[in-house]
């Protein structure tokens, strides 16, 4: 039913090995040499724009301390919720040539529920990137379906330029592009001013809802939820 969800944003492998348990940090559950290639690792995402592997995120969460994983990340993301229920609709009745390619209007279904069962919530989106040219590069990052997004969303719901985060003074201010079906901080549409974004805040994107969380509280989420997934397991 939402293998459609799943090719947009993927469905990864579930944790495999175990690095830490309910009691405490195993601090040699993984080699330095294994650590620093999922360190390496944080910098791939280049490859398919923003997306953090979510299993790399867990283990240095799990094998870390706060400290370490905070200098290894050292920056914000927005990470996977929820997605809204509702439909898409075309604007216009071709289906064929450019206008088939146009962002489609999002209406959302009238108890505003979330999609359960999709896998959102292991979709990471860092805001990290590698300077290819200017510095002024690594203060500003779009998000929107064009593909030459720094974070890539490719659904008809989100616009070409949908979002764009800006950093100012060491704070982060979002600012929306004009999008068709909005950007929302806390269930309220902003606009293209730009709005403070602090740590724990709800985002949505038209219809994909995510929490954004600073290095610190990236950790706390990742750790947790690798040692629920180790006690689960057994």
């Amino acid at each position: 039913m939402y293998s459609w969800f799943d090719r947009i944003l993927g469905r990864l492998a579930p944790l495999s090995g175990r690095s830490v348990s309910s009691r405490g940090i195993d601090r040699k559950a993984i080699s330095p040499s294994t650590r620093q290639t999922l360190i390496n690792s944080l910098d791939d995402l280049i490859k398919t724009p923003g997306k953090a592997c979510y299993q790399t995120l867990v283990q240095l969460a799990t094998s870390s301390t706060r400290d370490d994983f905070v200098t290894f990340v050292h920056c914000p993301a927005f990470v996977g919720s929820g997605i809204r229920d509702g439909e898409l609709r075309r604007r216009s009745s071709s289906t064929t040539g450019w206008t088939a390619q146009i962002t489609q209007m999002f209406n959302p279904s009238a108890d505003g529920l979330l999609i359960e069962g999709a896998s959102i919530n292991h979709s990471i989106f860092l805001l990290r990137k590698r300077v290819t040219g200017h510095a002024s590069e690594l203060t500003r990052f779009t998000l929107g379906r064009g593909q030459g997004c720094d974070i890539v969303i490719n659904d008809f719901a989100i616009s070409r330029d949908h979002a764009v985060v800006e950093i100012r003074g060491g704070n982060f201010y979002l600012r929306d592009l004009g999008s068709s079906n909005g950007t929302f901080v806390n269930g309220t549409a902003i606009d293209d001013r730009g709005t403070l974004l602090v740590n724990g805040v709800t985002v949505r994107f038209a219809r994909y809802e995510f929490q954004f969380l600073l290095a610190e509280g990236l950790y706390e989420l990742m750790r947790e939820r690798g040692v629920s997934a180790l006690d689960s397991s057994g």
